[in-house]
């Protein structure tokens, strides 16, 4: 589904926040004593660090983090927000919602609320804040923040080096013009059976007990890596064309492209599908892992300070996620980006 808002909307500030120290391939082996080398894991995944929060830290601190930086850079109070969106599978807690914790960390007093579609959160948390900007809030709060470490079996060697912790956010206003700000998304769901990528154990259809902790059934498991990297390069190749294609634009429109960090051997055969030069890619995933529901956020903010984030680029962010969900966001830069209110 492709929705162009009458009201379109542009980023007043971003902010992201990684916690701790990196953790290089080396450290990383060091403290799980998996059987790898640091060449393994970059050859295979990319990655050459990630960070993975202490333990007195929330999913709420990151996000809090990320959001007042955003603030910051737009010269905002938290006081003067409408909506707060939380893009997140990694709550602090079954419930209530995330973003409550965040929005009482910050001192907001918006509703706020989180939204959970896998790596493709932060996409559709994007989507309720156009829709909420379209119908007339004025300020809207989009994070994702994630703490997959807690989540990581460390003796799994096809997931434990993958997934990092780390919260970005950005927020959103009206643009002055209708050709500018965030002209377009598309999101798309295709439920599947089969679940290549899942949690297995905490919810409903196989509640908490000490059977499923004891099988490391609240693990990230990833059931057939080699057939998920086959399908996301298709799947994630088929998103982007159609999106451009719902809009009305070619790839070679794009600007800038900002895909889910989710590992850099599917990210370049996904972009050297498309044509996407090597000049026109954010990556940060050598640096960050894979964190999933902040990927795209963190790659945002990111990318604001890249010499290609001029007046009038044509901005793609692009992510797919479990479900599978997936979605991208077209963004044309605004003439005058240091406006912030």
């Amino acid at each position: 589904m492709l929705y162009r808002p009458r009201q379109t909307a542009r980023i007043l500030g971003t902010g992201s926040f990684l916690p701790g120290q990196p953790i290089d391939n080396a450290a990383f082996i060091a403290r799980t004593g998996l059987k790898l080398t640091p060449e393994w894991i970059e050859r295979h995944s990319g990655i050459r660090s990630r960070y993975w929060a202490d333990p007195d830290l929330t999913t709420s601190d990151l996000a809090a983090r990320a959001s007042e930086a955003a603030l910051s850079e737009a010269g905002l109070s938290a006081d003067s927000l409408d909506r707060m969106i939380l893009a997140t599978i990694s709550g602090d807690w079954p419930t209530p919602a995330t973003a409550c914790a965040v929005q009482a960390k910050i001192g907001a007093g918006c509703p706020a609320f989180d939204v959970n579609s896998a790596c493709a959160g932060f996409l559709f948390a994007l989507d309720q804040a156009l829709r909420g900007i379209d119908t007339g809030l004025e300020r809207v709060l989009v994070m994702g923040a994630e703490l997959r470490s807690r989540w990581v079996n460390p003796r799994d060697r096809r997931t434990a080096p993958l997934f990092g912790d780390g919260a970005g956010a950005a927020i959103l206003a009206p643009a002055a013009h209708p050709d500018e700000g965030f002209i377009g998304i598309y999101l798309e769901t295709e439920g599947a059976v089969e679940q290549l990528v899942t949690v297995p154990a905490g919810g409903a259809l196989l509640p908490t007990s000490a059977e499923t902790v004891a099988a490391g059934e609240h693990f990230i498991t990833i059931r057939d890596p080699a057939e998920l990297t086959r399908r996301g390069v298709d799947a994630f190749v088929t998103l982007i064309r159609k999106a451009c294609d719902g809009i009305g634009l070619g790839v070679d429109d794009l600007d800038l492209v900002i895909p889910h960090q989710a590992n850099l051997v599917m990210l370049d055969r996904i972009f050297d599908r498309l044509g996407v030069p090597a000049s026109k890619r954010v990556v940060t995933i050598a640096e960050t892992g894979n964190t999933v529901a902040a990927s795209v956020a963190i790659a945002l903010d990111r990318a604001r300070r890249m010499p290609l984030w001029r007046p009038g680029a044509l901005v793609a962010l692009a992510s797919l996620g479990g479900g599978y969900s997936g979605g991208v966001a077209f963004y044309r830069i605004p003439a005058d980006p240091e406006v912030t209110a």
